[in-house]
């Protein structure tokens, strides 16, 4: 009778042991996102697992399905609306994005190399319309003449008011 009770007790025990890595499986989380101003749902929003490869992005209706554990976290992004983090707390989850007010600065292409003018090691020069409307030229090429260094304008013919 020891050895059915002691035998019983190790197959308890091997039961719950095996049976842990069943609670921290992962299960598909689904949900939809939306403008939080404009009430729409949001196509191309990437969803990522932190700390996982797996990333998702959601349709163009703002649904999207992804495997995740409860307790882990989303990393939620998109181009022109605030990043979020939120955690997972179950298998279905609507999320709203607000839109974020950004200023672009100004960049100089050079050799189809995109930078700042202040990174650059050299020095760029701008014309503005306001300075080629002041000259009072003809034509746009010709206001251009005097105003940037190493330009060459050369008219056509010798007459005046002919193409360059």
């Amino acid at each position: 009778m020891r050895k059915v009770a002691s035998l019983m007790k190790v197959v308890a025990l091997l039961l719950f042991i095996f049976s842990l890595p069943a609670f921290g499986q992962s299960q598909t989380v689904s949900g939809t996102i939306q403008d939080a101003d404009k009430k729409t749902p949001l196509a191309g929003v990437t969803i990522r697992v932190v700390g996982t490869t797996s990333v998702t992005q959601t349709n163009d209706k703002g649904a999207f399905t992804i495997k995740a554990s409860n307790g882990q976290t989303l990393l939620i992004t998109s181009v022109g609306f605030e990043t979020r983090r939120v955690p997972v707390t179950g298998a279905k989850m609507d999320l709203v994005l607000r839109a974020e007010v950004a200023e672009l600065e100004e960049v100089v292409v050079a050799m189809d190399i995109k930078k700042k003018p202040r990174e650059l090691g050299y020095s760029t020069q701008s014309v503005k319309g306001k300075e080629i409307a002041e000259t009072q030229r003809e034509n746009f090429l010709n206001s251009l003449q005097g105003r940037v260094s190493g330009l060459t304008i050369t008219p056509t013919t010798g007459s005046a008011g002919a193409s360059s």
